[in-house]
C-alpha cells in the first residue's frame, strides 16, 4: 500500500510547481491526469515509456480505480519518480519531528528533547554548537529553510575552527624522508 503524501512536508514553492505541472499535464482540464496525456506528457520531455509501463505505472498510484491521477496521486507518483521530492517530504516530516509545539520553528529546548529522545548522547555544549551553526539568522530558533540547508549541506555548517574547510594535515618527515 502506498504511503499517505500529507502536502504539509511540500514547500509552498515545491506544491506550486507541481500543481503548475499537473495543470500542464491535464490538457482537457478534468482534474486528474489520464493514461494518454501521462504518456504524452512523458514523450514532450524525450522520456518514451512504453503505454504499457505508463498504464502499469498509473495503476499502481491510482487509489480510487478510476485509471488517472488526481492531484495526491500525481505527488505520490512524482515523489517516487524523483527523489528530490521525496527528500524535502522527508526532511519535512524530520522537522516535524524536532518542532513539537508546530509553530514552524525548533527551539533549543526543542534540539535537546529531540536529541535526547533519539538517543543521541549530546552536551549542553554540543548542542549549543550545533544551534548556533545551524541557526544562520541568530534570531534564537531554528526555521526550516535553516534545517533543510543543515541537513542538504552539513559540512559547510559543521566546520570547525580547528578543521578549515578543504585543509589537509601537513605531512610528517621521517627520517627517510616525507610520509
Amino acid at each position: 500500500m502506498m504511503e499517505e503524501i500529507d502536502t504539509d512536508n511540500i514547500s509552498a514553492e515545491k506544491l506550486t510547481e507541481l500543481k503548475d505541472c499537473f495543470t500542464q499535464i491535464d490538457v482537457d482540464s478534468s482534474g486528474s491526469i489520464s493514461i494518454t496525456e501521462f504518456y504524452y506528457a512523458l514523450g514532450k520531455m524525450n522520456l518514451y515509456v512504453p503505454m504499457d509501463e505508463v498504464r502499469q505505472l498509473i495503476y499502481q498510484h491510482d487509489t480510487d480505480g478510476g485509471l488517472t491521477l488526481d492531484f495526491l496521486e500525481f505527488i505520490k507518483l512524482i515523489a517516487m519518480l524523483d527523489p528530490k521530492v521525496s527528500q524535502e517530504i522527508e526532511i519535512n516530516k524530520a522537522f516535524k519531528l524536532f518542532d513539537k509545539d508546530g509553530d514552524g520553528f525548533i527551539t533549543r529546548g526543542e534540539l535537546e528533547d529531540a536529541l535526547s529522545h533519539f538517543g543521541v548522547g549530546a552536551t549542553e555544549g554540543d548542542v549549543e554548537r550545533l544551534f548556533a551553526v545551524t541557526d544562520a539568522d541568530k534570531d534564537g530558533s531554528i526555521s526550516q529553510t535553516e534545517f533543510r540547508n543543515l541537513l542538504y549541506d552539513p559540512t559547510e555548517h559543521l566546520q570547525t575552527e580547528e578543521e578549515p574547510e578543504n585543509s589537509l594535515p601537513e605531512p610528517k618527515r621521517s627520517r627517510f624522508g616525507w610520509s
